[in-house]
């Protein structure tokens, strides 16, 4: 399979997981944030997908926009999770295009890829894979909008490692 088809599966994947993650969420919920100053349910889902379109206009468009300040503004103007999905769905759907357009060229990610794949694995001395790994919240909540919301981020992280 070239690279760019599993690329392409893998962000059909994402997206798939990502929206089955967010069915637990309802319009009572776009407006939580664990605190003031942070992100919405509705402006988590923003910045995914604003994260997205910013990796394929780096990679593959004009370049990378390195006004976070901006981003950030921009994910936190969004108080709709129902306009974050739909932005979502368009960023997933620019993505799978660029990359599905892209294709193999000699010398391209294949490449790398096999080079990893001939590196050594690194030992983790006992006791840190642990750290690494725990990265549950420590108090117990119920059905919570709260809940829902450290599922995603955890899920999210522990899915793009």
């Amino acid at each position: 399979m070239a690279v760019s088809e599993g690329s392409v599966k893998e962000l059909e994947s994402t997206q798939k997981f990502f929206k089955t993650t967010l069915s637990v969420f309802t319009p009572e919920d776009e407006a939580f944030a664990p605190f003031p100053e942070l992100y919405t349910v509705a402006g988590h889902v923003a910045h995914a997908a604003d994260s997205v379109d910013w990796f394929i206009e780096g990679a593959f468009g004009d370049g990378w926009d390195m006004e976070f300040d901006a981003s950030i503004a921009k994910a936190k103007a969004v108080t709709s999770l129902d306009e974050a999905k739909e932005w979502l769905d368009r960023a997933f759907a620019n993505a799978i295009a660029v990359i599905g357009d892209v294709g193999d060229v000699p010398g391209d990610a294949g490449d790398a890829r096999d080079a990893l794949d001939d590196e050594e694995d690194v030992d983790v001395p006992d006791g840190e894979a642990d750290e690494v790994d725990d990265v549950r919240p420590r108090t117990r909540f119920n059905s919570s909008p709260e809940r829902r919301l450290w599922t995603t981020v955890i899920w999210s992280t522990r899915t793009l490692r």
